[in-house]
């Protein structure tokens, strides 16, 4: 099964500090609920898990991040992520992120991630793997703001 996420947070905190959170993967990833960095192999390729859960279902994902690009000029980070419980479920996302400044001086986070999942999460079907994602997803911007405030 396969969910598109496009979402965009508004960030009460300046564009170069979001920045600094956006392109440090380990300090991002600490913004993702259930989520860690467990190993850096090199500057482009981490190992990492994630703890999801969905319904009644509970999974504890540990799989690879690689980092496709880090733009500092338009302040985009493109990542694959890929990982595998031990109940037989996978997933795969494949993300882009950007930082923006509107016109009033807000940073916009926007996030475009695909999604893809196999096994027993797949059963839940998209409309409750969308509603988790946008509970996992506001959870996660509200940290990054957290963070990026802190690092001003």
């Amino acid at each position: 099964m396969q969910v598109t996420l496009d979402k965009s947070y508004p960030i009460k905190a300046p564009l170069d500090a979001c920045w600094g959170v956006l392109s440090d993967i380990v300090a991002l990833a600490t913004c993702m609920p259930g989520a860690a960095i467990t190993e850096k192999v090199d500057d482009q390729n981490y190992k990492g898990s994630v703890k999801v859960k969905v319904g009644p279902a509970t999974a504890a994902f540990a799989g690879d991040i690689e980092v496709l690009s880090i733009d500092a000029a338009t302040r985009t980070l493109v990542m694959m992520g890929k990982g595998a419980d031990k109940g037989g479920s996978s997933a795969s996302m494949h993300l882009t992120a950007q930082l923006v400044l509107d016109p009033d001086g807000q940073t916009q986070l926007l996030g475009k991630a695909d999604v893809i999942v196999n096994g027993k999460f797949a059963q839940f079907g998209g409309r409750m793997m969308t509603s988790v994602s946008d509970m996992i997803l506001a959870q996660f911007a509200g940290n990054f703001e957290i963070k990026a405030i802190a690092a001003t």
